[in-house]
Protein backbone atom coordinates (compact mmCIF):
# COMPACT_ATOMS: atom_id res chain seq x y z
CA UNK A 1 0.00 0.00 0.00
CA UNK A 2 2.86 2.34 0.76
CA UNK A 3 4.66 1.89 -2.55
CA UNK A 4 1.15 2.32 -4.34
CA UNK A 5 1.09 5.45 -2.38
CA UNK A 6 4.76 6.54 -3.71
CA UNK A 7 4.26 5.67 -7.23
CA UNK A 8 1.03 8.29 -7.01
CA UNK A 9 2.75 10.86 -5.16
CA UNK A 10 5.85 10.82 -7.65
CA UNK A 11 3.07 10.88 -10.84
CA UNK A 12 1.12 14.09 -9.36
CA UNK A 13 4.14 15.67 -8.47
CA UNK A 14 5.64 15.20 -12.03
CA UNK A 15 2.45 16.08 -13.22
CA UNK A 16 2.32 19.27 -11.22
CA UNK A 17 5.80 20.35 -12.81
CA UNK A 18 4.90 19.68 -16.01
CA UNK A 19 2.08 21.93 -16.00
CA UNK A 20 4.26 24.62 -13.88
CA UNK A 21 6.57 23.95 -17.09
CA UNK A 22 4.63 24.86 -19.33
CA UNK A 23 2.60 27.84 -17.62
CA UNK A 24 2.07 30.96 -20.07
CA UNK A 25 4.19 33.87 -18.19
CA UNK A 26 3.10 35.50 -14.98
CA UNK A 27 4.43 39.29 -14.81
CA UNK A 28 3.97 40.96 -11.42
CA UNK A 29 5.64 44.34 -11.53
CA UNK A 30 7.50 46.64 -13.79
CA UNK A 31 10.05 49.06 -12.60
CA UNK A 32 12.33 51.78 -14.34
CA UNK A 33 15.83 51.25 -13.78
CA UNK A 34 16.92 54.02 -16.05
CA UNK A 35 15.01 56.19 -18.05
CA UNK A 36 14.84 53.96 -21.00
CA UNK A 37 15.50 50.75 -18.91
CA UNK A 38 12.73 48.37 -17.72
CA UNK A 39 13.07 45.56 -15.31
CA UNK A 40 9.95 43.25 -15.05
CA UNK A 41 9.73 40.44 -12.40
CA UNK A 42 7.42 37.86 -12.67
CA UNK A 43 7.44 34.12 -13.32
CA UNK A 44 7.68 31.62 -16.18
CA UNK A 45 9.71 33.59 -18.61
CA UNK A 46 11.75 30.81 -19.17
CA UNK A 47 15.85 30.81 -19.96
CA UNK A 48 17.32 32.56 -22.53
CA UNK A 49 20.60 32.96 -23.52
CA UNK A 50 21.58 34.76 -25.02
CA UNK A 51 19.42 37.41 -23.17
CA UNK A 52 20.44 39.94 -26.29
CA UNK A 53 18.17 39.29 -29.77
CA UNK A 54 20.22 38.15 -32.65
CA UNK A 55 19.65 41.83 -34.43
CA UNK A 56 17.58 44.50 -33.72
CA UNK A 57 18.01 47.03 -35.93
CA UNK A 58 16.38 50.89 -36.26
CA UNK A 59 18.63 52.22 -38.88
CA UNK A 60 19.49 55.10 -36.48
CA UNK A 61 23.43 55.12 -36.96
CA UNK A 62 23.36 55.58 -40.85
CA UNK A 63 22.92 58.77 -42.51
CA UNK A 64 20.35 59.79 -45.05
CA UNK A 65 21.15 58.70 -48.57
CA UNK A 66 24.42 56.43 -47.80
CA UNK A 67 24.48 52.84 -48.15
CA UNK A 68 22.80 50.36 -45.71
CA UNK A 69 26.43 48.30 -46.58
CA UNK A 70 28.25 51.30 -45.02
CA UNK A 71 27.49 48.97 -41.56
CA UNK A 72 29.23 46.25 -42.19
CA UNK A 73 26.44 43.77 -40.89
CA UNK A 74 24.63 44.34 -44.00
CA UNK A 75 25.91 42.53 -46.93
CA UNK A 76 24.19 44.40 -50.41
CA UNK A 77 22.29 41.65 -52.94
CA UNK A 78 21.53 43.36 -55.95
CA UNK A 79 20.30 42.31 -59.20
CA UNK A 80 21.23 45.09 -61.61
CA UNK A 81 19.26 47.34 -58.99
CA UNK A 82 20.06 50.01 -56.91
CA UNK A 83 21.66 48.71 -53.62
CA UNK A 84 19.58 49.65 -50.50
CA UNK A 85 20.28 53.21 -48.51
CA UNK A 86 19.37 54.70 -45.38
CA UNK A 87 16.43 57.00 -45.91
CA UNK A 88 14.45 59.73 -43.68
CA UNK A 89 11.77 59.93 -46.63
CA UNK A 90 9.38 57.37 -44.99
CA UNK A 91 10.25 56.29 -41.51
CA UNK A 92 8.09 53.46 -39.15
CA UNK A 93 9.74 55.54 -36.06
CA UNK A 94 12.88 57.41 -35.39
CA UNK A 95 14.50 59.56 -38.00
CA UNK A 96 15.65 56.81 -40.15
CA UNK A 97 14.19 53.53 -42.71
CA UNK A 98 16.19 51.32 -45.24
CA UNK A 99 15.51 51.81 -48.66
CA UNK A 100 15.17 49.83 -51.52
CA UNK A 101 13.78 51.40 -55.09
CA UNK A 102 13.42 48.76 -57.82
CA UNK A 103 12.96 49.50 -62.09
CA UNK A 104 12.10 47.00 -64.72
CA UNK A 105 15.46 46.67 -66.82
CA UNK A 106 13.36 45.61 -70.06
CA UNK A 107 10.10 46.28 -71.43
CA UNK A 108 8.90 42.38 -71.10
CA UNK A 109 8.31 40.89 -67.96
CA UNK A 110 10.27 37.85 -66.30
CA UNK A 111 13.27 40.23 -65.36
CA UNK A 112 13.69 39.91 -61.21
CA UNK A 113 14.63 43.71 -59.46
CA UNK A 114 16.35 43.01 -56.40
CA UNK A 115 18.04 46.33 -53.98
CA UNK A 116 17.96 44.49 -51.00
CA UNK A 117 20.72 43.66 -48.27
CA UNK A 118 20.87 40.44 -45.57
CA UNK A 119 22.26 39.55 -42.45
CA UNK A 120 24.46 36.83 -41.81
CA UNK A 121 25.16 34.82 -38.37
CA UNK A 122 25.89 30.85 -36.80
CA UNK A 123 23.15 28.63 -38.31
CA UNK A 124 20.09 28.03 -36.19
CA UNK A 125 17.53 25.93 -35.69
CA UNK A 126 15.07 28.37 -35.10
CA UNK A 127 14.26 32.03 -35.98
CA UNK A 128 11.94 34.73 -35.28
CA UNK A 129 11.64 38.00 -37.01
CA UNK A 130 9.35 40.95 -36.45
CA UNK A 131 10.12 43.94 -38.91
CA UNK A 132 8.09 46.99 -40.46
CA UNK A 133 7.67 46.66 -44.08
CA UNK A 134 5.92 49.94 -46.62
CA UNK A 135 5.39 49.68 -50.23
CA UNK A 136 4.82 52.70 -52.74
CA UNK A 137 4.58 51.31 -56.46
CA UNK A 138 4.87 54.20 -59.12
CA UNK A 139 2.05 52.96 -61.29
CA UNK A 140 -0.10 49.64 -61.35
CA UNK A 141 -0.10 46.47 -58.80
CA UNK A 142 2.29 44.23 -60.87
CA UNK A 143 4.68 41.60 -60.64
CA UNK A 144 5.68 39.51 -57.17
CA UNK A 145 6.98 41.61 -54.27
CA UNK A 146 9.35 39.25 -52.20
CA UNK A 147 9.43 40.27 -48.40
CA UNK A 148 11.62 39.05 -45.74
CA UNK A 149 13.31 35.92 -45.62
CA UNK A 150 15.38 32.95 -44.34
CA UNK A 151 17.68 31.06 -45.77
CA UNK A 152 21.23 28.87 -45.42
CA UNK A 153 24.18 28.83 -46.95
CA UNK A 154 22.86 31.67 -50.15
CA UNK A 155 20.98 34.76 -49.50
CA UNK A 156 18.70 33.74 -52.62
CA UNK A 157 18.95 29.67 -53.34
CA UNK A 158 20.21 28.56 -50.38
CA UNK A 159 17.66 25.75 -48.41
CA UNK A 160 15.94 25.59 -46.58
CA UNK A 161 14.10 28.54 -46.60
CA UNK A 162 11.04 30.56 -45.57
CA UNK A 163 9.87 34.03 -47.40
CA UNK A 164 6.66 35.70 -47.82
CA UNK A 165 5.54 37.30 -51.60
CA UNK A 166 3.00 38.85 -52.68
CA UNK A 167 1.68 38.80 -56.34
CA UNK A 168 0.44 40.89 -59.07
CA UNK A 169 -3.43 39.60 -57.71
CA UNK A 170 -2.19 41.38 -54.36
CA UNK A 171 -2.64 38.16 -52.59
CA UNK A 172 0.39 37.32 -50.32
CA UNK A 173 1.61 34.05 -49.76
CA UNK A 174 4.61 32.40 -47.88
CA UNK A 175 7.29 29.72 -49.45
CA UNK A 176 8.58 27.07 -47.83
CA UNK A 177 11.25 25.17 -49.45
CA UNK A 178 12.24 22.00 -47.17
CA UNK A 179 15.56 21.08 -49.43
CA UNK A 180 13.85 18.36 -51.65
CA UNK A 181 11.31 18.57 -54.13
CA UNK A 182 11.50 22.06 -55.10
CA UNK A 183 9.41 24.92 -52.79
CA UNK A 184 6.24 24.72 -51.51
CA UNK A 185 3.62 27.92 -51.89
CA UNK A 186 0.86 28.39 -49.89
CA UNK A 187 -1.69 30.34 -50.61
CA UNK A 188 -3.44 32.12 -47.81
CA UNK A 189 -4.85 35.09 -49.17
CA UNK A 190 -4.45 38.01 -47.40
CA UNK A 191 -3.70 41.12 -49.25
CA UNK A 192 -0.51 43.00 -48.23
CA UNK A 193 -1.79 46.87 -47.63
CA UNK A 194 0.43 49.56 -49.99
CA UNK A 195 0.80 52.93 -49.17
CA UNK A 196 0.75 51.90 -44.84
CA UNK A 197 3.53 50.58 -42.84
CA UNK A 198 2.42 46.92 -42.19
CA UNK A 199 4.04 44.57 -38.84
CA UNK A 200 5.64 41.35 -40.33
CA UNK A 201 6.76 38.45 -37.92
CA UNK A 202 7.90 35.12 -39.03
CA UNK A 203 8.70 32.23 -37.25
CA UNK A 204 10.29 28.66 -38.05
CA UNK A 205 11.27 25.61 -36.71
CA UNK A 206 13.70 23.47 -38.72
CA UNK A 207 12.27 19.55 -38.63
CA UNK A 208 14.79 17.96 -36.64
CA UNK A 209 15.63 14.94 -37.72
CA UNK A 210 15.31 16.24 -40.90
CA UNK A 211 12.05 14.64 -42.42
CA UNK A 212 10.11 14.54 -39.17
CA UNK A 213 6.72 16.31 -38.98
CA UNK A 214 7.84 18.18 -35.62
CA UNK A 215 8.85 21.25 -38.00
CA UNK A 216 7.00 24.80 -37.03
CA UNK A 217 6.00 27.63 -39.59
CA UNK A 218 4.31 30.94 -38.90
CA UNK A 219 3.68 34.13 -40.59
CA UNK A 220 1.42 36.89 -38.29
CA UNK A 221 0.28 40.72 -40.53
CA UNK A 222 -0.25 43.53 -38.24
CA UNK A 223 -0.64 41.44 -34.91
CA UNK A 224 -3.43 39.31 -36.41
CA UNK A 225 -3.45 35.37 -36.13
CA UNK A 226 -0.89 32.62 -37.54
CA UNK A 227 -2.03 32.66 -41.70
CA UNK A 228 0.09 29.55 -42.30
CA UNK A 229 -3.05 26.88 -43.29
CA UNK A 230 -3.33 24.20 -41.24
CA UNK A 231 -2.60 21.97 -44.38
CA UNK A 232 0.96 22.34 -43.78
CA UNK A 233 2.64 19.15 -42.89
CA UNK A 234 5.21 20.00 -40.35
CA UNK A 235 8.07 19.26 -42.16
CA UNK A 236 10.31 22.30 -42.67
CA UNK A 237 13.64 20.78 -43.22
CA UNK A 238 13.75 17.33 -45.88
CA UNK A 239 15.50 14.16 -44.86
CA UNK A 240 19.31 14.32 -45.16
CA UNK A 241 19.36 17.89 -44.60
CA UNK A 242 21.12 19.24 -42.28
CA UNK A 243 21.93 22.91 -43.36
CA UNK A 244 20.88 25.31 -40.94
CA UNK A 245 18.71 29.21 -41.16
CA UNK A 246 22.15 31.61 -40.91
CA UNK A 247 20.82 34.87 -43.59
CA UNK A 248 18.00 36.67 -43.10
CA UNK A 249 17.07 38.81 -46.51
CA UNK A 250 15.80 42.34 -46.10
CA UNK A 251 11.98 42.84 -47.53
CA UNK A 252 13.23 44.88 -50.29
CA UNK A 253 12.88 43.25 -53.31
CA UNK A 254 10.60 43.10 -56.67
CA UNK A 255 9.94 40.78 -59.91
CA UNK A 256 8.89 41.68 -63.32
CA UNK A 257 8.20 45.14 -63.32
CA UNK A 258 7.79 46.69 -66.60
CA UNK A 259 7.63 49.69 -68.53
CA UNK A 260 7.51 53.47 -66.47
CA UNK A 261 6.85 51.11 -62.99
CA UNK A 262 8.80 51.51 -59.84
CA UNK A 263 8.82 50.14 -56.20
CA UNK A 264 9.65 51.99 -53.43
CA UNK A 265 10.05 49.62 -50.49
CA UNK A 266 11.16 51.03 -46.94
CA UNK A 267 11.60 48.86 -43.79
CA UNK A 268 12.50 49.62 -40.42
CA UNK A 269 12.45 48.38 -36.70
CA UNK A 270 13.66 44.91 -37.43
CA UNK A 271 14.05 42.42 -35.04
CA UNK A 272 15.64 38.83 -35.20
CA UNK A 273 16.42 36.22 -32.48
CA UNK A 274 16.58 32.51 -32.22
CA UNK A 275 13.67 32.03 -30.07
CA UNK A 276 9.96 33.69 -29.88
CA UNK A 277 10.52 34.86 -26.22
CA UNK A 278 10.44 38.03 -26.47
CA UNK A 279 8.74 41.47 -24.57
CA UNK A 280 6.13 43.82 -25.95
CA UNK A 281 4.59 46.50 -25.18
CA UNK A 282 1.34 47.05 -26.60
CA UNK A 283 -2.16 49.59 -26.54
CA UNK A 284 -4.74 47.33 -25.23
CA UNK A 285 -4.86 45.20 -22.17
CA UNK A 286 -5.69 41.75 -24.39
CA UNK A 287 -3.22 40.95 -26.38
CA UNK A 288 -5.64 39.96 -29.13
CA UNK A 289 -6.84 43.75 -28.91
CA UNK A 290 -3.90 45.61 -29.33
CA UNK A 291 -3.49 47.50 -32.85
CA UNK A 292 -0.09 48.82 -31.91
CA UNK A 293 2.43 46.37 -30.63
CA UNK A 294 6.30 46.92 -29.71
CA UNK A 295 8.87 44.62 -29.56
CA UNK A 296 11.23 45.74 -26.74
CA UNK A 297 15.29 44.98 -26.47
CA UNK A 298 16.58 42.31 -24.09
CA UNK A 299 19.33 42.86 -22.33
CA UNK A 300 19.11 40.12 -19.43
CA UNK A 301 16.84 36.94 -18.97
CA UNK A 302 15.74 34.50 -16.52
CA UNK A 303 12.89 32.86 -15.39
CA UNK A 304 11.48 35.17 -12.70
CA UNK A 305 13.20 38.91 -13.99
CA UNK A 306 14.12 40.65 -17.73
CA UNK A 307 16.13 43.61 -18.46
CA UNK A 308 14.70 45.65 -21.42
CA UNK A 309 15.78 48.78 -23.37
CA UNK A 310 12.50 51.01 -23.96
CA UNK A 311 11.13 50.68 -27.68
CA UNK A 312 7.97 52.77 -27.65
CA UNK A 313 7.90 52.96 -31.57
CA UNK A 314 4.79 54.28 -32.85
CA UNK A 315 3.02 53.88 -29.04
CA UNK A 316 1.70 57.39 -27.78
CA UNK A 317 3.20 58.88 -24.82
CA UNK A 318 -0.34 60.09 -23.49
CA UNK A 319 -2.25 56.21 -24.32
CA UNK A 320 -2.72 53.47 -22.11
CA UNK A 321 -0.13 51.01 -21.96
CA UNK A 322 -0.03 47.05 -21.31
CA UNK A 323 3.25 44.96 -21.35
CA UNK A 324 3.78 41.17 -22.55
CA UNK A 325 6.07 38.35 -22.20
CA UNK A 326 6.14 35.92 -24.44
CA UNK A 327 8.04 32.73 -23.88
CA UNK A 328 10.01 30.54 -26.34
CA UNK A 329 6.72 28.19 -27.00
CA UNK A 330 4.83 31.39 -27.93
CA UNK A 331 2.69 31.78 -24.79
CA UNK A 332 2.35 35.14 -23.64
CA UNK A 333 -0.09 36.63 -20.62
CA UNK A 334 -2.69 37.08 -22.68
CA UNK A 335 -3.88 40.21 -20.52
CA UNK A 336 -1.09 42.78 -20.07
CA UNK A 337 0.39 44.62 -17.15
CA UNK A 338 -0.32 48.14 -17.08
CA UNK A 339 2.35 50.47 -17.35
CA UNK A 340 2.57 54.07 -17.76
CA UNK A 341 5.80 55.72 -19.32
CA UNK A 342 6.60 59.06 -19.08
CA UNK A 343 8.53 61.82 -21.88
CA UNK A 344 11.23 60.84 -20.05
CA UNK A 345 10.87 56.81 -20.03
CA UNK A 346 10.21 56.50 -16.35
CA UNK A 347 7.65 53.98 -15.61
CA UNK A 348 4.81 54.64 -13.06
CA UNK A 349 5.20 51.87 -10.73
CA UNK A 350 1.88 49.44 -10.47
CA UNK A 351 0.57 48.27 -7.34
CA UNK A 352 -0.46 44.53 -8.31
CA UNK A 353 -4.15 43.54 -7.66
CA UNK A 354 -5.67 47.10 -8.45
CA UNK A 355 -7.88 47.72 -11.92
CA UNK A 356 -5.78 49.13 -14.81
CA UNK A 357 -7.93 52.06 -14.55
CA UNK A 358 -7.02 52.54 -10.57
CA UNK A 359 -3.11 52.40 -11.83
CA UNK A 360 -2.67 54.46 -14.95
CA UNK A 361 -1.95 57.71 -13.66
CA UNK A 362 -0.52 60.28 -15.39
CA UNK A 363 3.25 60.99 -14.41
CA UNK A 364 4.66 64.56 -14.90
CA UNK A 365 7.87 64.74 -17.66
CA UNK A 366 11.05 65.41 -15.90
Amino acid sequence: MLKLFKVSFWSVLILFLSQAAFAAPTVNAVNSVTNSSLVIQGAGFGIKVPAEPLLWENFERGVDGSFLATDPKWKNYSMNATNPKYSAAMVYSGNLAGHGRAFPNSPAPGNEEDCSAYFTFDGQDALYASYYSYVKLGGPFQGTGKFARFNSQSAYTGVPSFITQTTAAAYSYPTINTGSGGPTFHNIGFKMAQNKWNRMEMFEFLSTPGGAKNGIVELNENNGPNLIPASFDGITRASGISSKLNIFLLPLMWANLTGENYADMYVDDVYIDITRARVEIGNAINWHDCTTREVQIPSAWTNNSITVSLNLGRLKEDEKKFLFVVDSNGDMNTIGFPVTINGSGEVDPITPGLEPAQNLRDVPVQ
